[in-house]
């Protein structure tokens, strides 16, 4: 969206009553607002010097070589004098998304590129000013000093509209907004050019966040060339609501990424364009919020404002001086950015909050924030633990397997949701503790640009008030921090622990589920272990003399009898030949498999039998070899 408009002849009046606003502010930068030195305009800032009118209203693309494709145009456009590789680092993501066809023409609403190639200054041919228009149709002609493009999620064809359209002024510039704007860089600067044209910048550049409910979890249709994924995010949130919190069942509540940049490059404080792009991907439907079909609407119903501005400021009152415009976009937008950060902030604390509470047998109240919620996540968990690991060993056993399962479940449930809560606030932490940090750069350094008592249009005294605004934005922004605190790396030691601690009761619940046996099941082995030392030996030496013609001696008593002592010593032989396979099974089957405890008053006696006995009476019963002494030798306890 286009917004051009003739630079008027007289400023509106400095706004009175910003006193106080400049106190506050100077003792914050700690500079007089009288400054003298680095952060001072230029003279030319205020002066309306020459500048070639035929290269401003001359694509500075169309006068470089012819290219094959849109690609090596956008290519060698942000390249700007060469073709060294340093430049890949910010074409590289631009072109990412640059991919696919050739665009089209696509109507008046996205027909950027028809409205940005218009000439935009008449060009003064004779000595006495006069204007001749003889060569060039009126039509194409806008005559603006001023110009506001308004760009909603910058795509291919918006990107392929401005580097054809734009004059050699912008070129060196526009590859740092498209990067920066793509990449969602966090910046807020102002810059003078040291060389090409003598221009000014001012620009903003703030990453945000937005909580939103559709019928279904939005993707970002511009896809990444790359990767393949989309480039702004998408995270489904619906674990943190209830599944009776709204009436539409179906409905998916999504935390989704945005971008808001502002840019203005001029040669003075007259003649000046101004690029801002924001996303609005998220929104869904036609005609909302920011939208450019919002904005065309109401300018068929006869109601024109400054889309830049929200909507909020009308198009035919604008403010002409860009200090005053930049200062007053950028609070309009640190504002929606507070509330867009604040409802994130408070629909995750919630949902976190009544994940806690939802898991507690006597629900108290939880603290507020973000942190405490999680920290009474960490406090529930832990509680878990010591109740799995502190289990009665005089509860039956299918009772206390029934106990452990119910808690194995709550835990595993319970490491679930704190490791997605985790990694969503800490994602939400970071963009948000970085805005924070560029807010404070810019009231501590950049704002002294606009602290200057130089006596034209945007001065300290028009100034004040704007900054006041954004000053008080970026402290809300800073309280949801302070309330919200960093939630990983404090706990990181206390989460290793944990799960540490819970892959230590999974082994001992596998183990008890694996070899827990009852007194009952001792006395029946040991009976078992008895009947097979005295009958297998005979069973043996019966089976070996039922052997016609294989036995070669002959068949009585005698023989027979020193054939049992025969198996007796190749069985003790045997013995310690596993006795390592023993040992390595007592080995893995440490602990005590049934714990025999009186101190708890149940009148009750129970027997410990260690691992090594069960399986050192397997193995002995295989071989045939176990006598009494060797089978109830083991130590028992």
């Amino acid at each position: 969206m286009l917004n051009n408009r003739p630079a008027p002849g007289q400023f509106t009046a400095p706004v009175e009553g910003g006193a106080n606003g400049a106190e506050i502010i100077t003792a914050n930068s700690g500079i007089s607002p009288s400054l003298q030195g680095a952060f001072v305009w230029p003279k030319r800032f205020f002066e309306r010097g020459e500048i070639a009118y035929q290269w401003e209203n001359t694509p500075w693309i169309s006068q470089q070589a012819d290219f094959e494709n849109p690609q090596d145009a956008i290519s060698f456009f942000f390249r700007i004098d060469d073709d060294s590789v340093r430049y890949d680092g910010r074409i590289r993501p631009i072109l990412d998304i640059c991919h696919g066809p050739r665009p089209e023409y696509l109507g008046p609403v996205d027909g950027l590129k028809d409205d940005t190639e218009k000439k935009r200054y008449e060009i003064k041919k004779d000595e006495k000013d006069k204007i001749d228009n003889t060569e060039e149709d009126e039509s194409d002609l806008v005559d603006a000093e001023r110009r506001l493009l308004y760009l909603t999620d910058l795509d291919y064809p918006t990107i392929l509209a401005l580097v054809n359209t734009a004059p050699e002024s912008q070129a060196r510039l526009l590859a740092d907004f498209f990067h920066k704007h793509l990449c969602a860089r966090l910046s807020i600067g102002v810059e003078f050019a040291s060389e090409g044209p003598q221009i000014f910048i001012l620009d903003f550049h703030l990453p945000f966040r937005v909580w939103r409910k559709h019928k279904t979890l939005l993707t970002d249709e511009r896809i990444k060339l790359s990767d393949g994924q989309p480039l702004r995010t998408s995270m489904d949130v619906s674990f943190l609501l209830p599944p009776t919190i709204d009436v539409d069942q179906e409905a998916v509540h999504g935390i989704y990424s945005g971008h808001i940049a502002c840019s203005i490059i001029g040669y003075d404080q007259n003649r000046w364009t101004a690029h801002f792009a924001i996303d609005t991907w998220f929104d869904g439907g036609c005609g909302i919020n920011d939208q450019v079909t919002r904005y065309d609407n109401d300018r068929s119903d006869g109601m024109e404002t400054d889309p830049c501005s929200g909507g909020r400021d009308d198009a035919h009152r604008p403010i002409c001086s860009p200090r005053l415009w930049f200062l007053r976009i950028m609070g309009i937008r640190l504002e929606q950015l507070k509330d867009e950060w604040e409802s994130v902030c408070h629909h995750v604390s919630r949902g976190i909050t009544r994940k806690v509470r939802r898991k507690q047998c006597f629900p108290r109240l939880v603290p507020e924030g973000l942190l405490s919620c999680v920290t009474e996540q960490d406090r529930l968990h832990k509680q878990l633990l010591s109740q799995q690991r502190l289990l009665p060993r005089e509860i039956e056993n299918s009772m206390a397997m029934s106990i452990m399962e119910r808690n194995l479940e709550q835990i595993e449930h319970m490491e679930d949701g704190l490791t997605e809560c985790r990694e969503l606030l800490q994602v939400l932490y970071n963009d948000l503790q970085e805005t924070v940090k560029i807010g404070a750069a810019f009231m501590t350094t950049e704002v002294n640009f606009f602290l200057n008592d130089d006596g034209h249009p945007g001065n300290h005294a028009d100034c004040y008030n704007y900054l006041t605004e954004i000053r008080r934005k970026f402290n809300a922004l800073s309280q949801l921090v302070v309330r919200h605190p960093e939630p990983t790396y404090r706990h990181s030691g206390d989460n290793y622990d944990a799960i540490t601690r819970t892959n230590v009761i999974q082994l001992q619940k596998k183990n008890d589920r694996l070899i827990s046996i009852t007194p009952e099941d001792v006395k029946e082995v040991r009976v078992l272990a008895l009947m097979t030392l005295v009958t297998l030996p005979f069973m043996i030496a019966a089976a070996l003399f039922s052997a016609d013609g294989a036995v070669p001696f002959a068949k009585n008593w005698w023989t027979f009898t020193i054939s049992l002592l025969c198996s007796r010593y190749v069985g003790q032989i045997k013995r310690h030949e596993t006795s390592g396979i023993k040992n390595r099974y007592s080995g893995y089957w440490h602990g005590n498999i049934i714990a025999w405890d009186a101190k708890h008053g149940t009148g009750k006696r129970s027997l410990r039998v260690s691992g090594y006995g069960v399986v050192g009476a397997w193995w002995r019963a295989q071989f045939f070899m176990l006598s009494p002494s060797s089978i109830f030798s083991e130590q028992m306890a």
